[in-house]
């Protein structure tokens, strides 16, 4: 009888109730004799050594499986489980690895045993240092972890990796941001994102990040949110009549425009501010118009500033909104454009509009510098 056929009777004699253990010993004995390479044999007489109470020789059979093969999800996830037990915090996550590489919708399973590895230091050390390595699976175990593990964890975890050979990507920082953004930390989410910036970005001392649209656009809200819908198209080019410069560009098909989003996240701190910027616009066609708004991110939404309404063809041409920021429940402040409809028609637009050089300023007394 061929191994493969062996294993499958011992594994029905280990899996059902009452099942004949020293029938399934025989059976694997001779797979493994058919075919002294076969890890699958070894796994089951480590089960059948477990299930008869001698651990030890478990132990031995299926770390004998495991270095035959780490592509059998039985011994991985055993020995998950097992070293972990022993405290062997490194050599379980090296198996978890195993088991998430050979098939990623492990991490269903896995996640509560990562989430565990959050509660200590020991396990925290372990899993930051998996982590660091940069495992395919690291953005949605970021994702996962950040939904719900312990704040102080998360923020000694995610600085650690930013620290490591392999920094964080937009996509695994995002979800560490919403957490926190959520939560209402709005200046721990800015400083967590300050830290990723290059350093000669990090040295600005500018209250809106990338208003002349130089830098990447990463999608993470302290940068620029650009989601363009239907009717609507919106990119960053060369700024029209200033090749060497860059502008935001809208560009509206006529037909009614969905809810798009252009927007920042801004962490001022109270004070009064003045928001300055140029726009310029071509063919435009619309009821009602344009406007940059200016609130408060935190629940309800409160708004602080406007812009004049940008509803007709124009050359380029400067505009602003002054604004205070309360001292209370106003930590976070969204800067975003909207088109301020009443009707469904007003939001048919036609036409182009670009706009360049945005900028926040300070114009209270004694102006703090920047929070970072």
């Amino acid at each position: 009888m061929r191994a493969a056929a062996l294993n499958e009777l011992a594994l029905r004699e280990v899996t059902k109730t009452g099942g004949d253990l020293d029938a399934a010993r025989g059976f694997a004995e001779r797979a493994l004799k058919s075919n002294p390479l076969d890890e699958r044999a070894l796994f089951l007489l480590g089960l059948i050594a477990e299930r008869q109470g001698n651990q030890a020789r478990a132990d031995a059979f299926i770390r004998l499986s495991d270095a035959r093969t780490r592509r059998d999800p039985g011994p991985q996830a055993w020995l998950v489980n097992r070293d972990i037990q022993r405290g062997e915090f490194d050599w379980a996550l090296a198996h978890a690895d195993a088991l998430l590489r050979v098939n990623w919708q492990f991490m269903e399973q896995l996640y509560p045993v990562l989430a565990g590895f959050m509660a200590g230091q020991r396990p925290l050390d372990a899993l930051t240092k998996i982590l660091a390595s940069g495992p395919p699976w690291r953005p949605d175990a970021l994702r996962r972890l950040s939904q719900s593990s312990d704040p102080r964890r998360l923020e000694q975890l995610f600085a650690a990796l930013q620290a490591s050979e392999q920094p964080l990507k937009p996509n695994e920082l995002a979800p560490y941001l919403e957490r926190l953004i959520r939560d209402g930390q709005f200046t721990q989410a800015h400083r967590s994102w300050w830290a990723t910036l290059p350093a000669q970005q990090r040295s600005s001392q500018a209250l809106l990040y990338n208003g002349d649209f130089t830098a990447q656009i990463d999608g993470l809200p302290f940068n620029w949110l650009l989601r363009p819908t239907n009717g609507v198209d919106i990119q960053v080019v060369a700024s029209p009549g200033e090749p060497s410069g860059r502008a935001l560009q809208l560009q509206f098909s006529g037909a009614r425009a969905g809810v798009f989003t252009v927007g920042q996240l801004l962490p001022l701190p109270p004070g009064t501010y003045r928001l300055t910027g140029k726009v310029k616009a071509e063919g435009l066609r619309t009821e009602r118009g344009l406007r940059w708004q200016v609130s408060c991110a935190e629940s309800p939404p409160n708004t602080l500033g406007l812009t004049d309404l940008f509803a007709k063809a124009t050359p380029w041409a400067g505009f602003s909104a002054d604004f205070t920021v309360p001292a209370a429940n106003c930590a976070g402040q969204w800067l975003n454009l909207e088109i301020p409809s009443r009707t469904a028609s007003e939001r048919e637009i036609d036409g182009r509009i670009w706009f360049e050089n945005l900028g926040i300023a300070n114009t209270g007394p004694g102006a703090p510098p920047p929070v970072h």
